[in-house]
C-alpha cells in the first residue's frame, strides 16, 4: 500500500511542477527566481518519491 502512496505523491508533485512550468508566469505575480526555485524543489521532491518507489522492497 505504501508503494502506491509514493507513486501518488510523485504524480502530485510532478503535476504541480508541470502546471507551474506551463502557466506559472501567467498565473502568479512572483519574481521569476522564486518561481524557478519552487519548480526545482517540487521536481526534486517528485523524483525522490519516484526513486523511493523504484527501490521499495516489501518486508516479509
Amino acid at each position: 500500500m505504501k508503494k502506491h502512496i509514493l507513486l501518488f505523491k510523485f504524480l502530485i508533485f510532478a503535476g504541480i511542477a508541470l502546471f507551474l512550468i506551463l502557466f506559472g508566469r501567467k498565473s502568479f505575480t512572483m519574481p521569476d527566481v522564486w518561481l524557478y526555485i519552487l519548480i526545482a524543489v517540487l521536481l526534486l521532491l517528485a523524483f525522490l518519491r519516484l526513486f523511493e518507489w523504484w527501490t521499495w522492497e516489501e518486508s516479509p
